[in-house]
């Protein structure tokens, strides 16, 4: 009998020990699809230090229970995020960690900060922080040169350091600016990369690039919108290019690239080491509050901004911007997911432009009808 007890009471204890925690993890597991933030997945660690490493944020899954995911990523030196945050949640980037949490998340101003990280082997504060609720810090050098966005838009050149290893030049929407190109002069280091980037809602365009002589370096005349085309200029000197798409000769600009030694290239404290990219981005300014809130989520740091008139009466906002990411790849995926911002909006408030224009003539046959009768 005993025996028969002891047994029993053995099988018990093997269920207690083995059926329960896997009851409590199926419990936890199933609770956390009910919390409402994502987790982070992150690609394969890079092979050497000098590789970008992407963090998607994965819009299927939720965070866990506790709202908050950490994931460490060691070696990482370049960290791109690739999709805006929900409201709410935030994420946190501190050196070689990354946090996804839907709990407040405070930025305190200072080099001394847990989440402003500092570049190693230099005093500069990278842009590292970003939050859906607009959160971010940047803490720039002393006081010196920086952008002007302003003296930008009215001439439209933008002149670059040998910080910058990558010059973005946009294909704006013209719906928003006449410009061919943004910026159309610039002036860079040898070595950089000059990246086209077609932000043309539904339009194709193309680039043909010379050099001093004449002879032709580049050519593409299919881009389509979302996509870009690039080259690197390793020799110094004068360049021009143009899209060869445009048979209008009143509008097909020529744009110039002045190619010059890093010696003499000024030192501009807009730029750093660590963030490699320079360019000019156009948003309608009434989107401005908007547009600002997730800016830097797409690891974008403004340097200045400035406004213009549009086309259409309306008024613009000119961005001159830094980003931390030199994988082309990137660069041309993050003005897609730009140019898909504004797109949607300028789509969003034709539609709403055009519900109110259907229910002024509902209200005006309203009228005629009460006259009749």
């Amino acid at each position: 009998m005993n025996g028969e007890v002891l047994s029993r009471f053995t099988i018990l204890l093997y269920a207690l020990a083995v059926i329960l925690p896997t009851m409590i993890f199926l419990s936890v597991t199933y609770s956390t699809f009910d919390a409402d933030a994502q987790l982070i997945d992150v690609d394969e660690p890079p092979t050497n230090a000098t590789e970008e490493l992407d963090v998607k944020i994965d819009a299927a899954e939720p965070l866990p229970l506790n709202g908050t995911v950490t994931v460490d990523i060691p070696g990482a030196e370049d960290i791109d995020i690739d999709a805006i945050p929900p409201e709410g949640v935030s994420v946190i980037i501190t050196n070689t960690t990354v946090t996804v949490t839907n709990s407040p998340a405070e930025i305190e101003e200072g080099a001394g900060s847990d989440t402003a990280s500092i570049a190693t082997g230099t005093n500069e504060t990278t842009n590292t922080t970003f939050s859906g609720n607009g959160i971010a810090s940047s803490m720039p050098p002393a006081a010196g040169p920086r952008f002007n966005a302003g003296d930008i838009s009215q001439t439209n050149s933008l002149n670059l350091d040998s910080d910058v290893k990558n010059l973005v030049i946009l294909i704006p929407d013209k719906r928003l600016v006449t410009q061919n190109f943004l910026p159309l002069d610039a002036t860079i280091v040898e070595g950089t990369k000059v990246i086209w980037a077609n932000a043309d809602e539904g339009a194709i365009h193309g680039i043909s690039l010379q050099d001093n002589d004449m002879e032709v370096l580049l050519t593409n005349a299919t881009i389509p919108y979302k996509n870009g085309t690039e080259h690197t200029f390793d020799t110094q000197g004068t360049f021009t290019f143009y899209d060869p798409t445009n048979t209008d000769p009143t509008t097909n600009v020529t744009g110039t690239i002045n190619v010059i030694a890093p010696v003499n290239a000024p030192d501009n404290l807009s730029t750093n080491s660590t963030q490699a990219t320079a360019g000019l981005f156009v948003v309608q300014a009434e989107d401005k509050a908007y547009f600002d809130q997730h800016f830097n989520i797409l690891g974008y740091h403004v340097e200045d901004s400035h406004m213009i008139p549009g086309p259409d009466g309306n008024d613009i906002q000119v961005y001159v911007y830094t980003q931390k990411s030199g994988k082309y790849s990137t660069i041309v995926d993050l003005t897609a997911m730009k140019s898909d911002f504004v797109d949607a909006q300028i789509e969003e408030e034709d539609s709403e432009d055009n519900g109110d224009d259907s229910e002024d003539n509902d209200n005006g046959n309203d009228d005629d009808d009460d006259n009749n009768n």
